[in-house]
């Protein structure tokens, strides 16, 4: 977040988050869906900073969300790992759905 407006994301927050999240895929071997998880990922990221940029960040803590979420990828827990990874991404869409910018037609 940018330190002088924290409602508004930092081009290097956005950087890292954009790397955390690349980085989850490193282990696929599979280049197809990694380049497709890669562009919906970039699709998305207007979106994600919409919903950054709501004030619903004090609904969540998105940097305990990326902890666990690297906790349980370290300790191979696939299962929770992949369930954390939904859950972080569906409260984000949530939250955008929520705040009337995005329609859920």
């Amino acid at each position: 977040m940018d330190a002088e407006d924290p409602d508004r994301l930092n081009e290097e927050w956005v950087e890292a988050h954009n790397k955390f999240h690349a980085t989850l895929l490193e282990g696929c071997n599979n280049k197809r869906l990694t380049d497709i998880c890669g562009q919906l990922r970039d699709s998305a990221e207007l979106y994600r900073q919409w919903s950054a940029r709501i004030g619903e960040e004090k609904k969540r803590n998105a940097a305990a969300e990326h902890q666990a979420i690297t906790e349980a990828v370290l300790a191979g827990d696939v299962e929770l790992a992949t369930r954390l990874l939904k859950d972080h991404i569906d409260l984000t869409s949530r939250l955008l759905l929520e705040s009337g910018f995005v329609d859920n037609a």
